[in-house]
């Protein structure tokens, strides 16, 4: 890549100089409204009306893209809204499945072997062997 650019800088570079070289003759400038004239070298003449050239071009390139700058803008502020509101219920979702602070899960006893179970447990039994196929 550098390469390209210096095969394209280099023959600009080399125009430029010589135009400047073969035009050093003075040319006089005259700002018509107002009594103002100046003389210049035609190459400087060239470059500063160059120079105002591209700085008009900006300008207008600038305001011409005020509208997408504001577009993308809103964009930007609606895009951070969006992920704040995201990472919000990803928030709220975790603290509706955790339990509360402080609450113990019941704990699990098991029935001894030569106790009889009750009745509702022999139920819930029976039903995941018919569920189960087991």
């Amino acid at each position: 890549m550098r390469r390209f650019a210096w095969i394209i800088t280099l023959p600009i570079t080399l125009l430029v100089v010589v135009f400047a070289v073969a035009n050093q003759q003075s040319a006089t400038i005259d700002l018509w409204p107002f009594e103002l004239s100046y003389s210049l070298p035609l190459y400087a003449l060239v470059a500063v009306s160059l120079l105002v050239g591209f700085l008009i071009g900006a300008a207008v390139m600038w305001v011409s893209a005020g509208r997408l700058r504001n577009k993308a803008r809103e964009s930007y502020y609606k895009a951070n809204s969006l992920e704040r509101e995201v990472a919000y219920l990803k928030r709220k979702q975790t603290e509706a499945k955790a339990p509360p602070q402080g609450a113990t899960l019941p704990a699990h006893q098991p029935v001894p072997a030569n106790q009889p179970r009750p009745a509702a447990q022999v139920e819930d039994v029976r039903a995941e062997h018919v569920r189960t196929g087991s």
